[in-house]
């Protein structure tokens, strides 16, 4: 097939164009490449749970509560899809011909151009639910984009629309990051068994818990996103190429 030929040559262009110098993108691939300002006043706050588990209740609290602008990976895809200068949608089409799934890099690519877009629009504090997919995810996503401020774990038992395979593949991969930022003190997990009263109430605790300055204060003491990088030096086996002027 075409798609197995192309696929390498398109995912290049597809990687170009996504890590130019002046997108999102931060430290975590050259020296040349800096984190773009715009990024410090975002809050990312990360809904997810097993598969087949409802979050809709959740996502509908929050939203409005909290002034957040809702968002999915896929709606990320679907805006790249829209524009006609992006190669992604062609290297995608190559990558369902072979049977591959999109790296995680590329997914927080193009989810950061999607939040970087609404970030010039003047929206700054976002629900994105179904991510990370791992703790590799969530790391590539804090090197490259943001911190991610809060992540709300809606539990739940299997469904009958759900493969015991599945559902178990999901939770084990999901554990890690779960453990993680659980340490940090950013985790939260509600019990989508509860009955609607008490899930308002659970809700409107995590609320109230990540609005607060002592919340802001917890954070920037469990990690280390919030801490500025040392300054870069410029050496002749190493130079620096300052980021494009503004003015």
């Amino acid at each position: 097939m075409a798609g197995t030929n192309q696929g390498p040559e398109i995912q290049a262009k597809a990687r170009k164009y996504l890590l130019g110098p002046c997108n999102h993108t931060g430290t975590g691939y050259t020296n040349e490449q800096v984190r773009n300002p715009i990024w410090n006043s975002a809050e990312v706050i990360c809904l997810q749970g097993p598969p087949g588990v409802d979050v809709t209740r959740v996502r509908h609290r929050l939203v409005p509560d909290m002034n957040l602008h809702f968002t999915t990976v896929g709606n990320a895809y679907n805006e790249e899809f829209d524009d006609p200068d992006s190669p992604y949608p062609q290297y995608l089409m190559s990558q369902t011909i072979n049977s591959a799934q999109l790296p995680d890099k590329m997914k927080v690519e193009l989810l950061g151009k999607y939040l970087e877009r609404r970030i010039l629009d003047g929206q700054t504090r976002f629900l994105v639910e179904g991510m990370p997919d791992s703790e590799k995810m969530a790391a590539i996503f804090e090197e490259d984009v943001c911190l991610i401020r809060a992540y709300i774990y809606v539990d739940g038992p299997r469904t009958s629309t759900v493969s015991r395979d599945q559902y178990d593949r999901f939770v084990a991969a999901n554990r890690p990051i779960r453990q993680k930022l659980q340490a940090e003190g950013r985790y939260f997990e509600l019990d989508s068994t509860a009955s609607p009263r008490a899930q308002d109430a659970a809700i409107t605790q995590v609320e109230n818990t990540i609005s607060s300055i002592g919340y802001l204060a917890r954070l920037m003491n469990a990690t280390d996103v919030f801490r500025p990088p040392p300054p870069p030096t410029t050496s002749l086996s190493n130079p620096l190429v300052p980021p494009p002027s503004t003015t």
